[in-house]
């Protein structure tokens, strides 16, 4: 590769004679620094996402069938039913839209004493995305969020076929915790990884 300061050719060493030095670490990252960078995009997008589900459940409160008769089997139930399906595909996707929109600020701020950037060419200058990249940084983060929701599922509903408190106390903390543990492995998957000509690299703070 070049040096990006001067462009001379830096054969395989870490500096250059015009003062250029390649600032490098493994290219991995600790639990702890991959769920600061999850974090980035996972509490703005429960931020959007709690606005329709907080009126969808306003508007059930106030369907006067509901309120008099939560079991009533007539239209006033159909309608509830309808309306919780609404939810449910207006939350998912505003939920992939909220990764296209948030899924590039993991690049923006230094962390405490880190940063991601996403640059061409090995140990480079951080480049700005463009559209295609930043759709790739969106398919590559969005796929595993619902791969790792299907998994979070699967295992509500097998814990919900066992009987006691332990099952349900599981029931209850997978959803809660399953983010916290599924985000921050797709960001440690996510780092060394090339997307549409970008590479993405953490380099520590100097």
């Amino acid at each position: 590769m070049n040096c990006p300061s001067c462009s001379a050719p830096l054969f395989g060493s870490a500096s250059c004679s015009c003062g250029y030095r390649i600032e490098s670490r493994p290219q991995e990252i600790t639990y702890w620094e991959s769920l600061r960078a999850w974090w980035r995009i996972y509490w703005p997008t429960q931020l959007l996402l709690l606005a329709p589900v907080a009126f969808s459940a306003w508007l059930a409160a106030n369907f006067d069938a509901f309120a008099v008769q939560p079991f009533q089997t007539s239209p006033g139930e159909s309608n509830l039913a309808l309306l919780w399906t609404l939810t449910a595909v207006l939350t998912f996707l505003l939920s992939a839209a909220c990764v296209w929109l948030f899924s590039p600020r993991i690049f923006g701020r230094p962390y405490q004493d880190f940063r991601l950037v996403a640059c061409e060419t090995p140990g480079g200058c951080a480049c700005r995305l463009t559209s295609g990249q930043r759709t790739a940084l969106w398919l590559f983060v969005w796929w595993r969020c619902l791969a790792g929701g299907l998994l979070v599922l699967v295992l509500v509903m097998a814990f919900l076929m066992l009987a006691g408190k332990a099952g349900n106390m599981i029931v209850a903390i997978l959803p809660v915790a399953g983010p916290f543990v599924i985000g921050p492995m797709i960001m440690k998957m996510l780092v060394g990884q090339t997307l549409a000509g970008l590479q993405v690299e953490v380099r520590p703070l100097t």
